[in-house]
């Protein structure tokens, strides 16, 4: 779907496939709960299809249980989303503002978080093995009990 620019505030998208462009998409305060927004690995031949959230608004949303492996989240803003449990693998926060978001047990395996904010960020039982943290802000100031594939010199 090509929903670049859409307006989304509040949005239930609760249990949705979701593959498309959103890239400037306001999803603030959206349901994204349980949501399949992962890469489609099967459908090669028209080149890696997958979710794109790019330069944009998603305030206080929830994407508990969702994944969004593979996705193209950079740039966008996330401050106080609720990713709990969320399936974030291979995802590129780069540039994104993910302050006081909850990223308990999500799963950030290769995830690039390259110049990303993780201020007052709740990292726990997260696993950021293969991550790439460079230029990553505020996560000293994040809650990380339990956090996998974090090296404690990381600031």
């Amino acid at each position: 779907m090509q929903l670049a620019g859409a307006v989304l505030t509040g949005a239930d998208l609760t249990g949705a496939r979701l593959i498309g462009d959103l890239r400037r998409a306001d999803l603030s305060h959206a349901k994204l709960i349980q949501v399949n927004a992962a890469a489609d690995m099967k459908n090669q031949s028209m080149g890696l299809m997958r979710t794109n959230i790019v330069n944009a608004k998603v305030h206080s949303a929830d994407m508990t249980d969702s994944d969004f492996s593979r996705a193209d989240l950079s740039f966008s803003d996330f401050t106080g989303t609720r990713m709990i449990r969320a399936k974030l693998a291979r995802a590129d926060f780069s540039g994104s503002v993910l302050a006081g978001v909850d990223l308990t047990g999500a799963d950030l395996r290769d995830a690039i978080l390259i110049d990303a904010d993780l201020t007052n960020a709740n990292l726990s039982k997260a696993n950021l093995t293969g991550a790439q943290l460079r230029g990553v802000k505020g996560l000293s100031s994040a809650r990380r009990p339990d956090t996998l594939g974090l090296d404690e010199t990381v600031e």
